[in-house]
């Protein structure tokens, strides 16, 4: 959902004149423009939707196991899936920013090609990187990724500074 956010608000800020962001960090997400290759799961019965977000991972065991915790975090987890599995992109113009676009090697819930098909929303090539992991690498690749986006940052921040 993050992600969507970015895109979005990037968009809003080059429609504005406003200052746009040195980069995007695109992370485990299919580009705008492809419809999800994943089933939708947002309209589910709570029981099956439970089932859903427990095979895709992400969540501990400890909070599946507190009834009363989920049931609380359903609602803001079904909103984020509604919008994202309803989101429509708008067709514009190629952004002016650069895009790195960063996923698990194991990921099931998004293709490799619809991660490297958001070169079509920027007009820098696309870094890539794939780190070990699943859908989540974020918490399982956390030091490598860590580090991966100190790389590409530091560069920016000399170069801004000097």
């Amino acid at each position: 959902m993050g992600t969507l956010l970015e895109f979005e608000l990037t968009h809003y800020l080059l429609q504005q004149g406003q200052k746009l962001p040195e980069c995007l960090f695109i992370s485990a997400y299919w580009a705008p423009h492809l419809s999800p290759s994943a089933p939708p799961i947002a309209q589910l019965p709570e029981e099956r939707f439970v089932e859903e977000l427990y095979r895709l991972g992400g969540i501990s065991e400890d909070v599946f196991r507190n009834k009363a915790f989920i049931k609380l975090l359903l609602p803001a987890l079904r909103a984020d899936f509604t919008l994202s599995e309803a989101y429509q992109c708008l067709h514009r113009e190629a952004l002016p920013c650069p895009l790195y676009l960063l996923g698990g090697l194991d990921d099931r819930r998004i293709q490799r090609e619809e991660l490297l098909a958001w070169q079509e929303h920027t007009r820098y090539p696309c870094t890539v990187k794939f780190f070990p992991g699943d859908h989540f690498f974020l918490q399982s690749a956390r030091t490598d990724l860590v580090q991966a986006i100190c790389d590409i940052l530091l560069p920016l921040i000399r170069e801004k500074g000097e």
